[in-house]
């Protein structure tokens, strides 16, 4: 017998709480801050490379390949630093006020997880030998994306809509 409170694909859905799944993980993102980073210092960036020599660099203006890995390098270094902005994995979601209460198809379904990150260890054990604790994901809590075919297919929480019979 079928459970009528699960969502499937193919199932329609409506809109309760118009927020949409942005990303899932820690508060600094690589990508966004490897964006910021080209646009407040992309032009110091690209100073930097034609006075140490670069001359490949003026000949291929349009060719943006070697400040986007020197941008992507310096947002990593500055992510692992800040340790991502701190230890809970979270959903971040975007509000599309519009969408309430509009219904949709599901297309398809995902699961991510949300919790807080705890470091391994490693330490010497009285017997002489070594102990290893691996790094984990404590106080989890699994969410069930939906992929709506709604202006570009879009991902939702499931807690955020409700099945229509």
């Amino acid at each position: 017998m079928k459970n009528n409170k699960i969502i499937r694909r193919n199932d329609s859905v409506k809109v309760i709480i118009p927020n949409f799944f942005v990303r899932c993980g820690y508060p600094m993102c690589p990508e966004t801050e490897t964006l910021r980073i080209r646009h407040t210092f992309g032009h110091q960036i690209q100073m930097l490379l034609l006075e140490i020599g670069v001359k490949e660099y003026q000949k291929s203006i349009f060719n943006h390949t070697y400040l986007d890995k020197i941008c992507k390098e310096i947002a990593y270094a500055k992510c692992k630093t800040n340790h991502y902005g701190g230890y809970d994995r979270q959903i971040f979601t975007q509000e599309f006020p519009t969408l309430k209460d509009s219904i949709f198809h599901v297309i398809d379904t995902k699961y991510v997880k949300t919790g807080k990150y705890v470091h391994g260890s490693c330490y010497s054990s009285p017997e002489g030998g070594y102990e290893y604790e691996p790094a984990e994901l404590v106080k989890t809590k699994t969410h069930k994306l939906l992929r709506l075919d709604c202006q570009g297919q879009h991902w939702i929480e499931a807690a955020n809509v409700q099945k229509c019979l």
